[in-house]
């Protein structure tokens, strides 16, 4: 039933009858040894997106292979593309290592691989050399891409489509780093498809239907449009849909200290109800 890699642990039901994948790239727990980061990890786990594995854990229980990563985020990000670095972060000199940053990434100094802390600190005690870069991408990087692509590749040749559910939390502000001066507040849910890029409308109107009759707000595309995975592997003219949905993490447990509250219960319960209806709209989609 479970798969476990260095990069990542897979779960998948006994037959796969549904043609549903679900993956959490950015819970991971897991700070390798040679990280050598100067922030603490009880602060670079406010990063992670906690518990989302455990929320999404029933989808192997309705038919879907359930991909959740192992390391964590802040080491080495997996719903970035592999070139995302910024310059500043890798040793002068190094022309093996050819990059190619998107504008947020010079701004915030965080890609692929983060540079800078929530105050600015400096991530790393030093900075990374071509050898420690392909170390993080070839180790933990493209494992699990790797089983990503054949989840939706195998299932696509099985049933002729395939639904992708990337799970993800997001902090209730704009700006939660900064305590007591709250930003933005955002939606119970966030909805991106990258203005219907990475899936087809009708799917995305049955996720944001389903959560808001359970008693959500649900946003889309405000303020994410979409990550890297969603991006690369949605492709609806092949008929590959990808949504990635947000869940703000204030409902089930609290931000600065990491636990659960007593709403973790009900959310994990309607995060499986959710699971159970995309399984629904999954099986019903064969043959049509």
């Amino acid at each position: 039933m479970g798969k476990i890699n260095t990069s990542y642990e897979l779960h998948k039901p006994e037959d796969i009858l549904i043609p549903l994948v679900c993956d959490v790239p950015h819970a991971g727990r897991i700070f390798p040894d040679d990280f050598n980061s100067n922030i603490a990890e009880n602060e670079l786990r406010k990063w992670e997106d906690s518990y989302v594995d455990e929320l999404s854990g029933h989808a192997p229980n309705y038919g879907s292979p359930l991909l959740t990563a192992n390391i964590h985020r802040t080491y080495i990000d997996l719903n970035r593309h592999v070139m995302d670095i910024h310059p500043d972060l890798i040793q002068k000199g190094l022309a093996e290592i050819h990059l190619n940053p998107t504008e947020k990434t010079i701004r915030t100094g965080n890609g692929l691989l983060k540079r800078i802390g929530p105050n600015g600190e400096t991530m790393h005690k030093k900075n990374l050399n071509a050898e420690d870069v392909q170390h993080r991408v070839k180790d933990f990087y493209v494992p699990y891409h790797k089983c990503l692509n054949e989840l939706i590749s195998d299932t696509k040749t099985r049933f002729g489509k395939v639904y992708h559910l990337n799970m993800h939390s997001m902090f209730s502000h704009s700006d939660f780093w900064v305590k007591g001066e709250n930003g933005t507040e955002r939606a119970d849910f966030v909805l991106s498809n990258n203005n219907n890029a990475t899936c087809e409308p009708s799917f995305t109107k049955f996720v944001k239907d389903t959560i808001e009759n359970m008693g959500y707000s649900v946003a889309l595309n405000d303020p994410f449009l979409g990550g890297e995975i969603v991006c690369v592997y949605g492709n609806p003219e092949e008929n590959i849909h990808s949504l990635q949905i947000e869940i703000k993490k204030s409902l089930y447990m609290d931000q600065f200290t990491l636990e659960k509250h007593r709403e973790f219960k009900r959310v994990h319960y309607d995060i499986s109800k959710l699971l159970k209806a995309v399984a629904w709209w999954a099986g019903e989609s064969i043959g049509k």
